[in-house]
């Protein structure tokens, strides 16, 4: 932001003694286009990708108008989803996702961590972890327009974030997430001296590669050149097995044509440059028989040469086997079934006292509607025999609906267990949910939201041009409207129109988020909860084909020549959108009376969108750039 006293995610809130009198009508909102298309499930319409992050983070840039269409994915439960282009081709992110992120920005705490799957934790120093994760992204755009494949413009990429944990609050600060390779199902482990090493499966095929990284004033660092494939496979879990100047690490991975389990041991060479194999992949295996299964998982503890080695088997039981080193050979007990079943299995260590070991797993349920997720508290001796195991499910009114994949972090001063959980939406998230152990039994943590804490923002969500007709049942999305915002939509009132009411009217009430359907008239009859068409959201596009300043002068001279006398219920509204072919602004209905739009902005703008050395892709520049130009436009027009 270029005005240094006013801060993207509460500009409203700075400028409310300057706008709160005035109504919606009157005050330029910046906007985007199609939020929810950050990346697709479909994968196959690459130029249909609108925005590369978040809904939470476009409101924390400032974006207070979101321009969305809704369809309904009929392959899962009639889900009302958000789609771009082809009706049942491009579909991006469910209102489910959506409306829980605004209910985050509302209450002033983020519980989303980022679009993406298979979370693993690296703990860091104190009150600090690092996630790693994989996450489709827009990484470059294409410049053929004929190219509709998107394999130009979507690649399965590795990020981290690191967060700080506030055991009183429960809250989590997080920075901004880091890529740092590319693949799929990262794991990870750092040894007490700061030596990391991630291994991770290509995104395209079943090799399995490690790449070295260190901790550097208390922030993980990966080095690229260090990285080498191993073997191949899927799967993979790094654990570290033995102490030492130059530790081993058992790795354990499922075969890419079964469910058998292997493993190899891998240690650094003098330089920590690259892993040297102790031994060949071989079959994890008992005395008696080869251990199959999937997701597996380990909690090691080397100072004892034992890694516990979790997965679950034919059966969806979850199961462990106790892996021991000595003299360079890896020792199997036989596995021991547990009181959980399911899949996606995860594991963290909570104690370890004469050597037994208490254990927080997480496993993914298997259940017809919802995919929640049991917890189990585990004990194990120090011979590897199970001394109890005491089961947790929550139920359907568990706020992470639909966890797949999980990661536990464990917070050993506030005994709390942290869980980063990938959920089942067409577009996977990570969600960050707090829990507690008590009596050895997990149960729901809390996440202390204090009233100054909350936003006092103002949005709209427009659902238009959707596919959506008379036969369409919205029940479902009035029941997540009322579950995540049950105080905060603004409900229709004729007495009230947008182009009379005060800002602070809706403000002084927490009404925060009006929902404008405009749609085909049989479904705005259904559904009068929500505000009805009322020729609000009337679009003029400008979508150029190219990057070139001659567009920017195109919309400064429509913006000047523009005579046509005001509707009632205009918004003011500066959009983005991003797309395979260009990046564009767009204007809808806008107010002669902002005049002038300065040329020093439009050439700011121009000189942005076609600097080289800046990816826009990967910068929030362009929704930062609108909202700074609405800050200052709205200081204009009030100040």
């Amino acid at each position: 932001m270029s005005n240094a006293n006013i801060s993207s995610d509460s500009w409203m809130q700075s400028l409310n003694a300057l706008i709160k009198d005035s109504p919606l009508t009157h005050i330029a909102l910046p906007g985007v286009h199609h939020p929810a298309s950050y990346s697709f499930f479909t994968g196959n319409t690459g130029k249909y990708v609108t925005q590369n992050t978040t809904f939470y983070a476009q409101l924390m840039n400032g974006i207070r108008y979101f321009d969305s269409r809704p369809t309904v994915n009929e392959d899962n439960q009639n889900q009302l989803v958000e789609y771009h282009g082809s009706h049942q081709a491009s579909f991006g992110a469910s209102y489910n996702t959506i409306l829980r992120q605004f209910k985050d920005y509302f209450d002033g705490y983020n519980t989303l961590v980022d679009f993406g799957s298979s979370p693993n934790v690296i703990p860091l120093a104190g009150n600090r972890f690092a996630v790693i994760y994989h996450s489709e992204r827009v990484t470059e755009l294409s410049n053929d327009s004929t190219n509709d494949s998107g394999k130009s413009v979507f690649s399965t990429r590795l990020f981290y974030v690191i967060g700080s944990f506030n055991d009183e609050n429960q809250k989590i600060k997080w920075q901004k997430p880091q890529p740092y390779n590319f693949g799929i199902t990262p794991d990870a482990t750092v040894t007490p001296g700061g030596l990391i090493v991630e291994v991770h499966q290509s995104q395209n095929y079943d090799d399995l590669y490690y790449t070295l990284g260190s901790i550097i004033n208390g922030d993980p660092t990966f080095n690229l050149s260090n990285q080498e494939k191993y073997t191949t496979g899927q799967q993979p879990s790094i654990g570290q097995i033995t102490e030492g100047e130059l530790p081993c690490f058992l790795e354990v991975h499922k075969s890419q044509n079964n469910d058998t389990l292997w493993y190899l041991v891998l240690s650094p060479t003098n330089e920590y440059t690259r892993l040297e194999t102790l031994s060949l992949a071989k079959k994890v295996s008992t005395p008696s028989c080869s251990v199959t299964g999937s997701f597996p998982t380990q909690v090691a503890v080397p100072r004892l040469n034992r890694s516990l080695v979790f997965y679950t088997d034919s059966e969806g039981i979850a199961v462990f086997t106790e892996a021991s080193y000595n003299n360079g050979e890896v020792i199997f007990t036989t596995p021991v079934s547990l009181c959980v079943s399911g899949s996606a299995i995860s594991a963290v260590l909570m104690e370890e006292k004469d050597g037994t070991l208490q254990i927080a797993l997480s496993v993914k349920n298997h259940k017809p509607t919802y995919t929640n997720r049991s917890y189990a508290v585990v004990h194990i001796d120090a011979k590897g025999a199970l001394i109890d195991c005491t089961k947790t499910d929550f139920g359907n009114d568990y706020p992470s609906w639909n966890a797949e994949a999980s990661a536990l972090f464990y917070h050993t001063k506030s005994r709390s267990l942290l869980s980063f959980e990938s959920d089942a939406d067409l577009l996977a998230n990570i969600w960050y949910q707090p829990l507690i152990i008590e009596e050895n039994r997990v149960e729901l943590g809390h996440i202390d939201n204090h009233d100054e804490a909350k936003t006092q923002e103002f949005c709209i969500l427009g659902l238009s041009h959707s596919q959506l007709n008379a036969n369409t049942d919205l029940e479902d999305f009035q029941t997540l409207v009322n579950h995540f915002l049950p105080e905060k939509i603004v409900p229709f009132d004729a007495n009230a129109p947008l182009d009379r009411t005060p800002l602070d009217q809706y403000l002084k009430q927490q009404q925060q988020l009006l929902i404008v359907l405009d749609l085909q008239p049989s479904v705005v009859e259904k559904y009068p909860v929500f505000w009805p068409k009322s020729g609000c959201l009337t679009s003029c596009w400008h979508n150029e084909k190219s990057l070139n300043a001659n567009y920017y002068k195109k919309i400064k001279q429509y913006v000047e020549q523009r005579t046509e006398p005001k509707t009632k219920a205009q918004l003011y509204v500066l959009q983005t959108h991003l797309t395979s072919n260009s990046v564009y602004s767009q204007l809808l209905n806008w107010d002669y009376d902002y005049e002038p739009i300065t040329n020093s902005y439009l050439a700011s703008l121009t000189e942005l969108l076609l600097d080289n050395n800046v990816n826009i892709i990967e910068s929030n520049m362009l929704t930062d750039f609108l909202t700074d130009f609405a800050i200052r436009l709205n200081e204009q027009k009030f100040g």
